[in-house]
């Protein structure tokens, strides 16, 4: 996935704002443990990748949730700089995203990497319909321009 060059302003100011509102609902749903929320702003058939593989669909994204171990619950996702377009009926979006855990001393950046996400309506709201998250280690930076 290619961020295209150039402003999108296709994508109109509310419908921005309501993508930045499923963003942070993400963060808090994932960081309290709130299932019924996490699975509310996904599609039916919605699917999640990551380091654990691919889970498609509410009923696999519940049994992977309701698997987390109990140290999950507490930590701080914090996305930002959201970059949006449109491309055919979907708004597609990447992100930045710091991982906050819990450590002897306090509090530490324990995973730091970006999401990928197909955003499509559903009943009239934006969810997410994929997103995938890609965990960075400091040699992967050099070859995210190629």
């Amino acid at each position: 996935m290619t961020i295209p060059s150039g402003f999108n302003s296709s994508i109109s100011a509310e419908d921005r704002s309501e993508i930045q509102e499923l963003h942070a609902r993400y963060c808090w749903a994932s960081d309290t443990g709130d299932v019924e929320l996490l699975l509310s702003l996904y599609a039916p058939d919605g699917s999640f990748s990551g380091r654990g593989g691919t889970v498609k669909g509410h009923e696999e994204l519940q049994r992977q949730l309701d698997g987390r171990p109990p140290a999950r619950f507490g930590t701080q996702h914090n996305i930002t700089n959201i970059v949006l377009w449109r491309e055919d009926d979907s708004i597609q979006a990447t992100s930045y995203c710091l991982i906050v855990g819990p450590s002897d001393d306090g509090s530490v950046i324990s995973i730091r990497g970006f999401y990928r996400d197909r955003i499509v309506r559903v009943d009239g709201h934006w969810v997410f319909g994929s997103r995938t998250f890609t965990q960075w280690n400091w040699d992967d930076l050099g070859r995210l321009a190629n």
